[in-house]
């Protein structure tokens, strides 16, 4: 009985190490909008993503294309909810956005407390949101935001591709890199181009 006790104390002892190295990451939702309950960012802002990146967090970006297919930080399939501007992101191209920002800090629409925001923040880039993480080590979560309920879907691969160009573009290491989308064929166009990529 005894051996048997040493036996099992040794086997966890050797086996502890391992288990805290599988610590799980700690995602920034939309960029980590909200911190000890008080609205601090805009969704998916720079300023998110650099407090985020500070603590050491994963950067959760998601992708939407605008007009001229450029993929930039954003959650929903229009402005309205999050932005000073309205209608889809799908009609604006990407000079057209440098007047509109995120004015709101927090994720308005979720039980977490919003508030407006005393100044705009800038709508980022895929692009840029890449360049910083690659910049600063942080990893990060990118989700292909091509959902069917959306006026955007697009069933074919090219939403998809669009923005693996991006990805590919940006010379991120694929070990700072995870990509999800609730689309299975966005997942597939994402690990033929990105092998070895979460």
């Amino acid at each position: 009985m005894l051996t048997r006790l040493l036996i099992a104390t040794a086997s966890l002892l050797v086996l502890a190490p391992s288990a805290l190295a599988a610590t799980p990451a700690i995602h920034a939702h939309r960029g980590g909008t909200v911190v000890n309950g008080t609205p601090k960012f805009g969704e998916e802002g720079l300023r998110a993503f650099r407090h985020a990146a500070r603590h050491g967090f994963v950067l959760e970006v998601d992708a939407k294309l605008t007009a001229d297919g450029v993929p930039i930080a954003i959650h929903d399939a229009t402005f309205d909810r999050t932005s000073n501007c309205s209608g889809e992101v799908r009609d604006y191209a990407l000079g057209q956005l440098r007047g509109c920002g995120t004015d709101v800090l927090g994720s308005h629409g979720s039980p977490l407390p919003t508030k407006r925001a005393s100044r705009l923040e800038r709508i980022l880039t895929i692009a840029e949101v890449l360049r910083f993480a690659r910049e600063t080590g942080a990893k990060v979560n990118l989700e292909i935001k091509n959902v069917p309920t959306d006026p955007d879907f697009d069933p074919s691969p090219a939403f998809a591709d669009r923005v693996m160009d991006v990805v590919l573009a940006s010379r991120i290491p694929r070990s700072q890199l995870l990509i999800q989308s609730f689309l299975a064929s966005s997942l597939d166009e994402a690990r033929a181009r990105t092998p070895g990529v979460a």
